[in-house]
């Protein structure tokens, strides 16, 4: 259970260097291996470590780190922004509930339908059809891959094509989010795919070079060449629903060391990092250097929470005074939020004491319902003293019966983490 302190969201850096022509010379690491068929004029993106599917819902779950970098090989039926709201890609609109789109039955079942837009094909140029969706859910169900018993999947109880442009997905249950499936249910190209899922065993299958570099989607880019661990080529897919992308090639990069992908920024070797590649440290860096230069643009977009978590268990909770409320919320109120803030991400995070956004639309009905424990060391030592402790002459608590109050304090990996 988590504590009632303040949690303080941790901003994703992303940052846009300058663009120039890449050079052909150069990799992510730093070596001098020739690589004459790279666009001279792509977008470079660093990315950390190398995706071990393309597939926006992978059938083998790996760090989101990675997931986001999908996004450019997929297209599904909406994508969920940043304010957690749905916008449809594929389809005309999105099922809207009340109507003939989004029906709830006395049972409890649901139905939702999804007309998709028409002319869309795959990056080979095969239509896209609705039955393209009924075939991901069949994958997708078979317990052997792994994703059967994990939601929004294990809620379908059936997806269906009644013609080409329009799939029905029926729910055994209510699902809040069934209109917002986002990277959590996608299409799979039948005509590629559909053989060999009923021929090949599980393994065989997911280990098809069609997950990699044989990939074929309905994003806005599509593969041209992947050289293993170092990077992916791409060029834009003149057929994506949602107009052909302005930036006629991508070209994205490994890159696992954060050093390595800051130098690479500064050379110009490397025009844009997504989250997770760059240390917190790093945005100030680059803000420094690039001052007089105008060398690129550091973008701060809190997404991930960091939150503190205190063990209820009595038979695991160390000290025993944590079961007591009075304590946890003592040490709520000894959090002091914005100082971490200012030593973990430079000020950059937002402090909120929900679990929810403060940039979602409906964070204003939210707000005044929080219960908040702001830094408060004399609260703190009131409810201490509440629950049995007093403070020592060393400044620290003890029982009543003198055994000190020690925390054993742990943390998630990471160097960031820990410190």
């Amino acid at each position: 259970m988590r504590s009632q302190g303040a949690f303080v969201i941790i901003p994703l850096l992303m940052v846009m260097a300058a663009c120039a022509p890449a050079p052909a010379s150069r990799t992510a690491s730093g070596d001098n291996r020739e690589t004459s068929q790279a666009p001279q004029r792509a977008l470079v993106i660093g990315m950390r470590g190398e995706p071990p599917s393309l597939a926006r819902k992978a059938l083998v779950p790996f760090s989101p780190a990675l997931r986001h970098a999908t996004t450019l090989f997929n297209a599904t039926l909406d994508w969920v922004d940043e304010r957690e709201a749905p916008n449809p890609i594929l389809a005309e609109a999105l099922p809207q509930l009340g109507s003939d789109t989004w029906r709830v039955f006395p049972d409890g079942r649901m139905e939702t339908a999804y007309h998709l837009k028409p002319g869309l094909t795959w990056q080979d140029g095969t239509p896209l059809s609705a039955e393209d969706f009924v075939f991901a859910w069949r994958v997708y169900a078979k317990p052997e891959l792994g994703n059967a018993t994990s939601p929004p999947i294990s809620l379908m109880n059936e997806v269906a094509a009644p013609d080409e442009r329009t799939v029905v997905i029926r729910w055994r249950e209510p699902f809040a989010d069934a209109a917002a499936l986002d990277d959590t249910f996608q299409a799979f190209p039948r005509h590629i795919l559909e053989r060999p899922f009923e021929e090949m065993d599980p393994v065989a299958f997911v280990n098809l070079p069609f997950w990699t570099q044989e990939y074929v989607g309905l994003g806005p880019y599509r593969v041209e060449r992947w050289d293993p661990g170092a990077f992916i080529e791409t060029r834009a897919f003149d057929g994506y629903a949602l107009g052909r992308p302005k930036i006629g090639q991508v070209r994205i990069v490994f890159v696992v060391e954060p050093n390595t992908a800051l130098a690479n920024l500064l050379s110009g070797d490397v025009h844009y990092v997504g989250e997770n590649v760059l240390a917190e440290d790093h945005g100030k860096t680059l803000e420094r250097q690039w001052a007089d230069n105008q060398g690129g643009t550091v973008l701060y977009a809190p997404s991930s929470l960091r939150v503190s978590v205190v063990q209820l268990r009595p038979e695991y909770a160390e000290p025993r005074g944590l079961t007591d409320v009075r304590v946890r919320r003592a040490l709520a109120h000894g959090i002091d939020a914005e100082l971490a803030n200012e030593v973990l991400n430079n000020n950059r995070g937002l402090i909120t004491a929900s679990l929810t956004s403060p940039g979602i639309g409906y964070y204003k009905q939210i707000e005044p319902l929080l219960a908040k424990y702001l830094f408060d060391p004399r609260r703190s030592e009131q409810l201490m003293q509440e629950a049995g402790f007093a403070r020592g002459a060393d400044g620290f608590f003890a029982g009543a019966d003198g055994t000190p109050f020690r925390l054993g304090i742990c943390s998630s990996f990471g160097a960031n983490n820990e410190q």
